[in-house]
């Protein structure tokens, strides 16, 4: 954590050692493959941006699956991003290298990830997965189940859920309108 900055500063503003992302990736890599959650994430990361390692969108979302099967809620939140078709895609589209090449959208995958976030206690999983719910990327349509999703999501103090319920009460059906008009674009 020290070599990518997240450790902070010494009381003279400075950083505990100097930034170095392939030593983070390194060291990261050699936690992930040891078999802990979160280093799978944070190298998931560090593929997806290309910090410290060439940018991959396949290794970025090789890590976040195994980051999410060990445990790792934000894992599975991410992974749900990634397969989820109503975000934007994890890679370049009309990249020529397969490394860089999007990952295939899977509305039904990501909504089993989202599940699986929702359980471990990822309050904005259960704004994604009500958004899959109420418009049926994936899943059968279930409004009511997206409003409760959402609800809880509030309380989790997460605001776009409060974004959703009030679209959702005041403009029925525009809400649906608004995702399936974003995954077009």
């Amino acid at each position: 954590l020290a070599y990518d900055g997240l450790l902070g500063e010494n009381a003279l503003g400075e950083p505990h050692v100097e930034v170095d992302p392939s030593a983070a990736a390194r060291c990261y890599q050699r936690a992930a493959e040891a078999g802990h959650a979160e280093a799978m994430l944070n190298l998931s990361l560090c593929f997806r941006n290309g910090e410290g390692v060439d940018r991959s969108a396949r290794a970025a979302f090789q890590w976040t699956e195994r980051g999410a099967a060990a445990g790792c809620e934000r894992s599975m939140f991410n992974a749900g991003v990634a397969l989820d078709p109503l975000h934007p895609p994890w890679g370049s589209p009309g990249a020529a290298e397969a490394e860089l090449q999007p990952i295939s959208k899977d509305g039904k995958r990501a909504a089993g990830y989202y599940r699986d976030a929702v359980d471990a206690g990822h309050a904005k999983a259960m704004v994604n997965l009500g958004i899959l719910l109420y418009t049926g990327t994936g899943v059968e349509k279930d409004a009511a189940a997206a409003a409760e999703l959402w609800r809880a999501a509030l309380e989790e103090g997460v605001q776009q859920a409060d974004f959703c319920l009030k679209n959702m009460e005041e403009r029925p059906g525009e809400l649906t309108n608004m995702f399936e008009n974003h995954q077009q674009s």
